[in-house]
């Protein structure tokens, strides 16, 4: 490339140029003739002026070529064309037009299953050829021509990335050969995620491109533009996701009657619940489960009262502060214009959650689940680990923030609590081997005694400070330190089995905690002893298999229409929302592709080309990051394994458990395509700022330091943080009850009742009956068989009877299910009601129920009798 002279290449433009449109031309003659309308030697008139045409081009382009050789006047001719800024970019973007459509619509050519559609796009194939090759010689050869060959890649950065991507394509053979992470293990093998498209990637990456042409990278105020990038990015996710309907779920079903509103579901409605709790004055139950979380939604319930979608949207704006942390973690270890390809990269993402919903298994952000929070929670971690490790000499607070963040988190999911062994050694490793981090002690006593000692007790006082008020709090209750409800650990007792699923330990009757505690981590830890390698086999497979997963996360198909079936494509002009959405938006993604229906570790020529690429840009992010920061620019991987590593420890893996952690594939991603983008950008400008030199040297002194005012004020928002929970449970009063003390003579106050009064009494003497105060959440009802999948919310189950289903918040919680012919015409979710009813199995058949409200009493009869003889 180097040696060819300027008349070689135009000769060589020429000539490709003719090949391809004579190839088209064969390609046109190839077809099927038309005998039906036909014109001239059996062609149709239409196949025959395209193909007078072509023969045209191909005689123009190698007469060109052969002009170019002989006439010098005709080669600067050509040359200053090239030379003119805007022909020359003009002519660059159409050539990448061209090429991205006439790709897409030589694929369609083959694929709509349409006649109409298919026989005019079939015609079309040898253009669409034409133009996609013309384009790609255009894309290569222009630059050539105008700048000459520059040697424009970084040698390093290749060969690092040429070797992990010869690592990542072993990895890739050995699952291949043996199944590892593919072959599903006995429980907790969960479907893939939420992938992108490569519709969406594309168009990602072009407006990066576009991007590049700021200067943005050297900026006099460069703080101010990330803040104003920042907002952004935030005003852009919440538009975005605010935008998409809810749809039904299942952690938040279908609106029913009597209120046609969304209620969560399953884990959800236990999230919901503990909040409910906490307004109620209740406290938490025992030793609650994601204590923190359930902080959260209470705030969220007194800014926006009980309408879920405004607490739903509320949420929403807070979790949009993801693809903004996600912005600054990548921009530190690359460029800005791979941190707003990540940004931008998450929020569509997201933006497919919301789409899927309901079609596969989905948490996204209008859900009352902990998995994004947790997620922000993890970004927020890992940000604040890059920024202390850029300059640990002057960024002083930071081993308190991320202890603190730490402790904050395993309030949310305590399966993190591996960070904390794997963070101590981190500290251990920047102050003994400083030099693996590209840092430099100040002194050797610096290294080896006060900088360790201090940054790890700033690390775990920020930890001691989130934590020790839960912690104490658990001790007093069971008496032992927990950080979550025994028998959510109980859970583990089925995943930890010869026959996994079956049965996990239940509470004896008269335990207590702390003894069932004790039970659960005694079974567990002797079944690890007993299988030792049952276990490491398992969480291989899980810790496998969580990777293949992330990788589906990226788009594995080249094309854009995924359902070529589709009957709406004569209708293109008029039904343009519904054809995308029939043949090329997510869910025809998912639909098409054999990842979340049912698997067999088959992958089609086009995913393996799309695989193969996918892990090639992966390979080049991970060579950019560690050209530029050293170990640091690992530091998200490493994040992710051991998150992914804490999930297989617990047996599952996929979908939404994922969720912490997959955005750091997305993280690699886009700085090998923001790597990518500024290396084709210099290919094509030769602007020496598009150009990124990495430092020879980039070495950083660390230094002890004392205590400052800003991390004793740091250390006080933890602690406040830290005792949250606990001042709620504390401070907030419990609610009086609208009932008379005596709530037998409720019965009396209410006129309606009086009729059947005796009945009443008769029933409240069954000793099967049950009177019960509280709160109905939830209001569902149900025509016979209808109902919500789960085993817990059994007022929710499908049954053979109409229905009113409701949870009933008291001490406890209860499962109502009332028998009734007809939905009910009031029946207010988080209304305080009175319950009479017979007790069942798994939950209370209701009789009669006392809704109050600012009028008074309001009554309600179930179609059963009053009596407990004849439960549905």
């Amino acid at each position: 490339m180097k040696k060819l002279s300027s008349s070689t290449l135009l000769q060589i433009y020429f000539w490709i140029a003719a090949a391809g449109a004579l190839a088209a031309l064969v390609l046109l003659f190839a077809q099927p003739s038309e005998a039906a309308s036909a014109w001239i030697l059996g062609i149709s008139k239409t196949r025959a002026l395209l193909a007078i045409a072509l023969l045209l081009w191909v005689l123009v382009v190698a007469c060109t070529a052969v002009l170019v050789r002989r006439s010098s006047s005709l080669r600067e001719r050509i040359l200053t064309w090239v030379s003119n800024r805007w022909l020359y970019g003009l002519a660059l973007f159409g050539s990448l037009l061209g090429f991205m459509f006439g790709s897409q619509l030589w694929h369609l050519a083959h694929i709509v299953a349409d006649p109409y559609i298919g026989g005019l796009l079939t015609r079309l194939v040898p253009l669409f050829l034409l133009v996609t090759t013309f384009s790609l010689q255009n894309l290569i050869i222009l630059p050539l021509l105008r700048h000459g060959w520059v040697d424009f890649l970084d040698g390093k950065v290749v060969r690092l990335g040429g070797i992990i991507f010869g690592l990542l394509l072993f990895i890739w053979a050995i699952v291949a050969l043996t199944g590892l992470g593919v072959k599903p293990d006995a429980i907790g093998w969960d479907p893939p995620g939420v992938p992108l498209t490569v519709a969406s990637v594309g168009l990602v990456w072009l407006v990066a491109f576009v991007w590049l042409a700021l200067p943005t990278e050297n900026l006099p105020k460069p703080l101010l533009f990330d803040i104003f990038i920042s907002l952004l990015i935030w005003g852009v996710a919440a538009f975005l996701w605010n935008q998409q309907p809810m749809r039904a779920d299942y952690f938040a079903p279908a609106p029913q009657p009597p209120n046609f509103a969304y209620y969560p579901h399953s884990d959800a409605t236990m999230h919901d619940i503990a909040a409910q709790r906490l307004l109620m004055g209740d406290g938490f139950d025992g030793v609650a489960r994601k204590p923190l979380y359930s902080v959260f939604l209470t705030w969220l319930h007194w800014l926006a009262g009980e309408d879920y979608a405004q607490i739903a949207r509320l949420q929403m704006m807070v979790l949009a502060l993801l693809p903004v942390g996600l912005y600054w973690i990548t921009k530190t270890l690359h460029l800005r214009v791979s941190g707003v390809i990540a940004a931008a990269l998450i929020i569509l993402r997201e933006r497919n959650a919301l789409m899927l919903s309901g079609t596969i298994g989905v948490s996204n952000a209008k859900l009352l689940m902990s998995d994004l929070p947790a997620t922000l929670g993890v970004v927020l971690l890992t940000a604040i680990i890059v920024y202390w490790l850029r300059q640990p000499d002057r960024r002083r607070a930071a081993p308190l923030a991320i202890g603190g963040v730490l402790g904050l988190l395993l309030l949310v999911r305590p399966q993190i609590v591996v960070f904390i062994p794997a963070l101590i050694v981190l500290i251990l490793l920047v102050s003994l081997r400083p030099s693996t981090f590209n840092l430099q002690p100040s002194s050797p006593a610096t290294r080896h005694s006060a900088f360790s000692i201090q940054h790890s007790a700033f690390f775990i006082l920020g930890l001691t400070l989130t934590l020790l008020p839960w912690l104490w709090r658990s001790y007093q209750l069971i008496g032992q330190f927990s950080l979550n409800d025994p028998s959510q650990n109980a859970f583990l007792t089925q995943q930890y089995s010869l026959t996994p699923g079956e049965s996990r330990i239940v509470r004896n009757s008269g335990e207590s905690d702390a003894e069932f505690a004790q039970r659960v981590d005694a079974y567990l830890s002797g079944f690890v002893r007993a299988n030792p390698g049952y276990v490491t086999t398992f969480i291989t497979r899980h810790f496998a298999h969580n990777w293949v997963e992330a990788l589906l996360a990226l788009p594995l198909s080249p094309w854009v229409v995924q359902a070529a079936e589709s009957d709406l494509f004569p209708y293109w002009r008029t039904q343009a929302d519904d054809l995308w959405d029939d043949c090329c938006s997510p869910k025809a993604y998912v639909g098409a592709q054999p990842f979340w229906e049912g698997w067999k570790d088959a992958l089609t020529t086009e995913n393996t080309l799309m695989l193969a690429l996918n892990l090639g840009m992966l390979a080049l992010g991970l060579s950019a990051a560690f050209r530029r920061n050293q170990l640091i620019g690992w530091l998200p991987l490493g994040v992710a394994l051991i998150y992914i590593l804490s999930t297989a420890v617990g047996r599952y893996s996929g979908w939404r458990l994922l969720l912490p952690a997959d955005w750091v594939v997305l993280l690699y991603l886009s700085i090998g395509l923001g790597q990518g983008a500024v290396w084709l950008r210099f290919y094509i400008q030769r602007d020496p700022g598009a150009f990124v030199r990495y430092p020879a040297s980039n070495v950083r002194r660390i230094s002890t330091y004392t205590l400052q005012p800003s991390t004793i004020f740091l250390g006080l928002i933890f602690l406040a943080l830290g005792f949250s929970p606990l001042m709620m449970e504390a401070l907030i009063p419990r609610l009086d009850s609208p009932f008379p003390a005596d709530i037998r003579t409720t019965f009396e106050l209410i006129s309606e009742i009086e009729p059947i009064l005796p009945s009443v009494e008769a029933l409240l003497e069954d000793e099967r009956a049950t009177l019960l105060e509280g709160r109905a959440l939830y209001p569902r009802f149900y025509l016979p068989n209808e109902g919500e999948p789960g085993n817990e919310w059994t007022a929710f189950s499908p049954r053979d009877y109409r229905r009113l289903g409701f949870v009933l918040l008291t001490v406890s919680h209860a499962n109502i299910v009332m028998p009734l012919d007809e939905a009910p015409a009031y029946f207010p979710h988080a209304a305080d009601v009175l319950v009479l009813g017979c007790r069942a199995d798994d939950y209370i058949s209701a009789r009669l129920v006392v809704l109050h409200n600012e009028d008074g009493y309001t009554t309600l009869r179930s179609s059963s009798e009053l009596s407990c003889d004849d439960i549905p």
